[in-house]
């Protein structure tokens, strides 16, 4: 996730021009486990990091969810991987997890010094 190969091909998906920082903050990115009833709201993520004083601009989400039911969550598959700009244009979260199988997700995110949030202000999370 770290490697000038990978960093290219998501600046070229996602057409952007500058240079991208992997999260060194060691904060906001890791393995995420939900069980039974755990739900995140729909969410804009927050567009600047205060520590690396850089803007919070892409997320990479890859799953690991074998047998996972479309009735579940559609995206959620094994081996599937979601890449996209943070922005207001992209709010995300998940239902109510119904099953007895956890949600498992490696969530990890990239930072730019150009600001693609499509907003001048810099803010926190925006919960919808």
């Amino acid at each position: 996730m770290k490697s000038e190969k990978f960093k290219k091909f998501i600046q070229k998906k996602l057409e952007i021009k500058g240079k991208i920082f992997p999260d060194s903050s060691n904060m906001f990115f890791g393995f995420n486990v939900v069980e039974k009833g755990g739900f995140l709201r729909p969410h804009a993520d927050f567009n600047f990091n205060n520590k690396l004083k850089l803007y919070r601009s892409i997320n990479l989400l890859i799953y690991f969810n074998k047998n996972w039911k479309k009735k579940y969550e559609f995206i959620a598959k094994e081996n599937r991987a979601a890449i996209f700009l943070t922005n207001k244009f992209t709010p995300h979260g998940y239902k109510k997890i119904t099953t007895k199988m956890k949600r498992f997700s490696l969530n990890y995110y990239y930072y730019t010094k150009e600001n693609y949030s499509y907003t001048e202000a810099k803010h926190k999370t925006i919960w919808r």
